[in-house]
This record gives structure tokens, sequence and C-alpha cells, in this order.
């Protein structure tokens, strides 16, 4: 009798072989490097130093095991997507543990301090992302007026020399430009 894990990698036999890079060979390599564990299917060949699977499908194309799982699975992972563990476990490869995100949704779901600060309604010093306090960058992460504002005069109290360089040589920039307006 076969188990559920075997039973799965029977039916997904063709999708695989689809893959470009994968030959027979290969994808029973890929099933004896998979072992369940507490939920998981732990990736058992190399793992790369992130943690993450990886699997060779020919000369230079080494693919994270990850991936191929979702591949394997029928699914495209369309360019500018990112495959996420779920299960917050980099070498699983379980299908229903990977999802096919961008790398936004990706850091939100995470445990990184960054992900933890997506939903926030507060700055780190305890002013509110609000419309009139927050502003976004091109990349769209968002920073907060009231600390860039404290860190500039506190910059500007470390060094003032510095400014008033910067103030002068502005106001020396606009003076030659007007003059060369009007010559």
């Amino acid at each position: 009798m076969l188990t559920i894990t075997e039973a799965y990698w029977q039916a997904q036999r063709d999708t695989a072989l689809a893959i470009p890079g994968m030959t027979p060979e290969r994808y029973d390599r890929y099933i004896a490097s998979v072992r369940l564990q507490d939920g998981c299917w732990i990736w058992t060949g190399p793992i790369s130093p992130q943690g993450y699977g990886s699997m060779s499908l020919g000369w230079h194309n080494a693919q994270g095991a990850h991936r191929v799982a979702v591949k394997i699975d029928g699914r495209e992972i369309p360019d500018g997507l990112v495959v996420d563990h779920l299960c917050r476990n980099r070498a699983c490869v379980s299908p229903q543990h990977l999802d096919v995100v961008t790398h936004q949704v990706n850091i939100a779901r995470g445990t990184a301090p960054s992900a933890l600060r997506v939903d926030a309604d507060l700055c780190l010093h305890g002013h509110p992302f609000n419309e009139e306090n927050t502003y976004r960058n091109k990349q769209g992460h968002r920073f907060c007026r009231a600390c860039r504002r404290e860190r500039m005069r506190a910059d500007y109290a470390r060094n003032p020399e510095k400014y008033r360089a910067r103030s002068r040589a502005n106001t020396q920039a606009k003076k030659e430009r007007s003059s060369d307006a009007t010559t």
C-alpha cells in the first residue's frame, strides 16, 4: 500500500518530467531526498548557506528545491514572484506549505523585525504613521517625518559648520545661475 506522499509523487510524475532539465533519474533522486518530519517534507539533499534546498536540473542550472516542488505540483512561478514557506521552514518542499507571492507579501508574512513593523500604526519612537507624518520613498518604504526632523536637528547640533557651508554653497550657486540668466 502506498503512503499519501508516495501516491502524490506517482501522480505528479508526468508533470515533473515536463519541467525543463528534469529527467526520470533526477526525479527519482528528488523523491529520495525528501523525508517527512513534523508535517513538513524536509529536503535532505544539498542545502544552501541560507538554508534552502538546492537541486541541479542540468549543467549550471541549480534550482531551489522548493521552487522545483511548486513546479512539480503543476504551478507556475511568474517573473517577479517568489515562493513563500508558510511553515517558515526553508528546507520544506511540501506543496501545501508553499505559496507563490510577491516579495513584499513574503517579507510581510515573515518574522523579521521589518515584517513585524508592516502593520504598525506608530513608528519606533511612538509617532503616528498618518497622512501628515508619513512619507514613502521610490521603493514604497514608509518613513516617519517627525523622526527625520529630529535626526536632522541632532545632526545639525553636532556639526553646524557642515550645514552652514552647504548653505553658503547653495546661495553662491543660485547667484551664479541668476547672473548667467541675466547676461
